[in-house]
C-alpha cells in the first residue's frame, strides 16, 4: 500500500491485499505449549455428556428435512417455545453440515448444529401477518425440470443462506410449490382452526431473524415485544439435561405440494 499526507489526513493511492499461505511455516512449540492446556479444556467442555434422546433426532438429508421436518427442529422449536411461553415458534436448519442429535449428546453435537450465537425474541403477529411471513418462507423452494422440489438458486448463490428457511410450530400448514410466489400457502390452520386475518399469535424467533435477518416482511427490531438473553447453545443443553431422555416431540403437520 502507498499513501501520501493530505491537509485533512492520509490518503491511499493504491493498495494490494494477498492470502500468505501458513502451510510452510513450522508451528511454533513454544506457543504451542503455552495453549495446550485451553485447549484440552476446550475439547472436555465439547466433549461432556449432556443427555440422551430417545428415538430418531438424526439429520442424514437436511433438503429432503426441510420439506418433510424432523424431529430434530420440532425440538428446537419445542425448547424456543418452552423459554418465551409464545404461541408459535420458528427455527431453521442452519447449514447443511447440521446432523441433528446422537443418541448421547455433548456439547459439541449442540454447537455442530447450532453454531451461532443467537439468543431468542418475541414478536406479535396478526394471522395475515403470519400468512405473509410463510409465504416468504415458501420462497426457498422452487421446481426443476423433473418436477422435483429444489431450492431456489437465489438462496444458494453468491452466498449460502440455508439458514433464512424457517419452519413454524405447532401450525398445521401446506405449500403448494407449484404456484407462484405469494400464493403458495395452500392451508393454514393452528390447533385445528383456520387462521383468521385477524388472529393474534405472539411468535418465538432467533434474535437474528427478529431484527429482520433474511428479510421477512413484519419481522424488524421495533415489533419485538421481549427478548430471552441467554444463548441459545445454552438453552439446549440445559433443556436436555433436565429433560433427558428427550422423547419425540408431537410432529408438526407441515407438507409440501409439487402437483
Amino acid at each position: 500500500m502507498t499513501s501520501k499526507k493530505t491537509q485533512t489526513g492520509v490518503k491511499i493511492n493504491d493498495k494490494k491485499v494477498e492470502l500468505v499461505p501458513t502451510q510452510p511455516f513450522a508451528e511454533s512449540k513454544a506457543i504451542v505449549d503455552l495453549i495446550k492446556p485451553l485447549h484440552q479444556e476446550t475439547e472436555d467442555f465439547l466433549d461432556q455428556k449432556l443427555g440422551q434422546v430417545a428415538g430418531d433426532f438424526t439429520i442424514s438429508n437436511p433438503l429432503q428435512a426441510r420439506i418433510e421436518g424432523s424431529h430434530y427442529i420440532d425440538l428446537i422449536n419445542q425448547i424456543q417455545l418452552t423459554e418465551t411461553k409464545a404461541d408459535l415458534s420458528a427455527t431453521a436448519i442452519l447449514n447443511d453440515q447440521a446432523k441433528g442429535l446422537p443418541q448421547f449428546v455433548t456439547m459439541r453435537d449442540i454447537l455442530s448444529n447450532y453454531p451461532f450465537p443467537n439468543t431468542l425474541a418475541v414478536i406479535e403477529l396478526t394471522g395475515q401477518q403470519l400468512r405473509n411471513v410463510l409465504e416468504h418462507a415458501a420462497t426457498f423452494f422452487d421446481l426443476d425440470d423433473q418436477n422435483e422440489i429444489k431450492i431456489n438458486p437465489a438462496f444458494c448463490k453468491p452466498k449460502p443462506q440455508l439458514y433464512n428457511y424457517d419452519m413454524f410450530y405447532p401450525l398445521d400448514y401446506t405449500f403448494d410449490i407449484t404456484q407462484p410466489y405469494g400464493k403458495r400457502v395452500a392451508k393454514l390452520n393452528y390447533q385445528q382452526q383456520e387462521v383468521k386475518p385477524s388472529d393474534k399469535f405472539k411468535v418465538a424467533l432467533s434474535q437474528y431473524r427478529a431484527v429482520g435477518g433474511g428479510n421477512y416482511p413484519h419481522y424488524g427490531a421495533d415489533a419485538i415485544s421481549y427478548e430471552v438473553s441467554t444463548d441459545m447453545a445454552e438453552l439446549i443443553a440445559q433443556y436436555i439435561k433436565d429433560n433427558s431422555p428427550i422423547k419425540l416431540p408431537k410432529h408438526f403437520d407441515y407438507k409440501l405440494k409439487k402437483a
